[in-house]
């Protein structure tokens, strides 16, 4: 695929087989920001909305209960090297007071 693929390859283990964008509409109802999945080893997410979001894998993610994304250019990423089984996790999402549009990044490998 290319130089940067090779890199993350050999840091990995394994092959980048698949990098996931998807746009997301978030609102104050409580939703799934990623499913489980075995072969993510990398998600990140970007908040380019004007509220802030809260995600957690614990579900019901809040101010007092999950990691916040800040408005406006907010960014959080988890990837397998520095924090193990964290980003194949299921997560969850909610918006603080109003909707709030997120970037999220799945980045997938082949499993070695």
């Amino acid at each position: 695929m290319g130089l940067v693929s090779d890199y993350v390859a050999g840091i990995f283990a394994c092959k980048v087989i698949q990098t996931q964008t998807t746009q997301l509409s978030v609102t104050t109802t409580e939703g799934p920001l990623a499913l489980s999945n075995p072969n993510r080893f990398e998600l990140i997410v970007l908040n380019l909305g004007a509220d802030n979001a809260y995600i957690s894998t614990l579900g019901q993610p809040g101010p007092t209960n999950g990691i916040m994304i800040g408005a406006n250019g907010g960014m959080w990423s988890t990837t397998a090297t520095t924090d193990g089984e964290m980003p194949s996790l299921p997560w969850f999402v909610v918006s603080a007071t109003t909707n709030t549009n997120l970037t999220v990044i799945e980045v997938l490998g082949d499993g070695g």
